[in-house]
């Protein structure tokens, strides 16, 4: 996989981003062709109470650290934390939760 996410990194000129999840262990982000394992977010099992758009607060996270100008890895991690906290809220949108509500969040964003 390495050899075919390289051969189409390099086929670019252009430096660009590419975020791929893997649940549960978490998340591979390749930017100026460099590949970084980012883990996932660890949460007790105990607390998860639903786990309906955790992959939507995810690529609305990645999304948002784009527009932020974070780099792609502090991104895929922030994400990664917002998704785990959202799934110990009840909901899609009613569980979503603001950065202000995360522990770390807005250390992640001004890292």
């Amino acid at each position: 996989m390495l050899s075919r996410i390289t051969y189409l990194a390099r086929a670019h000129p252009i430096p660009h981003t590419a975020s791929c999840k893997q649940p549960p262990s978490g998340t591979r982000v390749i930017s100026s062709y460099c590949l970084t394992t980012i883990e996932a977010a660890s949460i007790d099992q105990a607390a998860i109470v639903d786990t309906t758009g955790a992959g939507d607060a995810f690529i609305g996270t990645m999304l948002f650290s784009v527009a932020m100008g974070l780099p792609p890895v502090r991104g895929a991690t922030l994400a990664s934390v917002v998704a785990a906290a959202k799934c110990r809220k009840l909901g899609a949108r009613p569980g979503l939760v603001r950065l202000d509500e995360i522990d770390g969040a807005l250390e992640l964003l001004a890292m």
